[in-house]
């Protein structure tokens, strides 16, 4: 597995397109010929998932993501590429620092439901609403590499479900 595997995905997906092109040896990731195979073969899951998907990776929690994540990113896209998750989603740390935190400390994976975050768009502050997965990506030697994370946003539904309530 490797930048080949990655280069075949390729031609079917934005992002990968993305990945390949962007300069990784000037991130704390470092040159896509180091990539350990466990990153590798996270990134591979992610460009072949359907749902939005990241990748985070090292104790930089450095970002790489598919083609789905990017409808998530909204204009922090492309930006957001090789970018930490702490610094792309600054305004969303203090509610998912701590779970990319707890799953890079403990490996246990975590699953939340109809999660608010608020969000800073373009002069607007606006609540959103995910369902995020978790994942510890363990390296050969038993530590963990990074988080694999999987969400889809619920916005619309959860406000659906407040109308129906009220």
């Amino acid at each position: 597995m490797g930048a080949s595997d990655i280069q075949a995905l390729a031609k079917k997906s934005h992002a990968a397109r993305l990945v390949l092109d962007f300069d990784w040896s000037r991130s704390p990731v470092g040159s896509m010929s180091a990539w350990p195979p466990e990153l590798t073969v996270a990134v591979q899951l992610a460009f072949q998932n359907k749902a939005p998907t990241l990748v985070a990776w090292g104790s930089e929690l450095t970002q790489i993501y598919n083609d789905a994540f990017i409808a998530v990113l909204r204009e922090r896209h492309p930006a957001a590429l090789g970018q930490s998750v702490r610094a792309c989603w600054a305004d969303a740390w203090h509610v998912t620092g701590p779970i990319f935190q707890s799953v890079m400390r403990t490996g246990l994976a975590t699953c939340i439901t109809d999660m608010p975050i608020t969000l800073q768009t373009l002069d607007v502050t606006e609540t959103r609403f995910f369902d995020v997965n978790y994942a510890a990506i363990a390296l050969e030697n038993g530590t963990i590499g990074g988080v694999l994370s999987t969400c889809i946003e619920i916005t619309d539904r959860h406000l659906l479900q407040q109308l129906d309530q009220s």
